[in-house]
């Protein structure tokens, strides 16, 4: 795919920035509300999922909205493979290198799991070691995410992710015009069977790591 047809995102500056609270409040009202994609196919997902994202001189903000029949997880511990269970997740090439990238993911119960991604000459390595120091999120549920099985609507994410913590990219805080690869996704274990992935840039397979599909991001005043 050449890297023109790739989706564009423009984040907006904000002078205010959100509550990391797990409620989307007026903040969130200068950030362009983004539809996740099922990654296999391109097409819809059964459940949607909407991501939106801002940024100030200090850090990146994330929220998605996620549509969700049976919300659900039982990893408390951070690090833990909440990838095994239900997730959205935040990837980070702040040079575009395809090399390195952050890799941030959060659950319904507000736990996290975070790792620096080494891939080259088809080889991958995952830092698990490296933690985003200063990240801040937030979760609300409309439901019971503890229940397996209940009948829930949706569950948001919150999270401030500390622009300090972006080693490799071109400028920190960025400058207006910078862009950067990311990509927004999640991991749907619906109670019946089987899972969903969605992303904002679908890969076209079942694995979320390739870079050269991540998305085109770009920091806008």
């Amino acid at each position: 795919m050449n890297e023109s047809q790739l989706p564009l995102y423009c984040c907006h500056k904000v002078t205010m920035p959100p509550i990391i609270d797990g409620v989307l409040g007026s903040a969130w009202d200068a950030a362009e509300r983004t539809s996740l994609w099922e990654n296999c196919s391109g097409e819809a997902p059964v459940q949607s999922t909407w991501f939106r994202a801002l940024w100030d001189e200090q850090a990146l903000y994330v929220a998605f909205e996620c549509e969700d029949n049976d919300i659900w997880g039982d990893m408390t511990e951070h690090d833990a493979p909440i990838y095994e269970q239900e997730v959205v997740e935040v990837f980070i090439d702040a040079n575009s290198d395809g090399i390195g990238y952050m890799e941030l993911e959060v659950s319904p119960l507000n736990t996290v799991f975070d790792l620096y991604m080494l891939l080259y000459n088809g080889r991958r390595k995952g830092l698990l070691d490296w933690d985003c120091q200063g990240l801040q999120t937030a979760v609300s549920v409309e439901g019971d995410a503890t229940r397996r099985g209940s009948i829930d609507k949706c569950w948001v994410v919150e999270m401030a992710i500390p622009l300090a913590e972006l080693l490799t990219a071109p400028h920190i805080p960025p400058q207006s015009g910078d862009v950067w690869r990311t990509n927004f996704y999640r991991i749907d274990r619906p109670a019946e069977s089987g899972w969903e992935l969605s992303a904002w840039s679908p890969t076209g397979h079942e694995d979320f790591h390739m870079p050269e599909r991540f998305g085109r991001f770009m920091f806008v005043l």
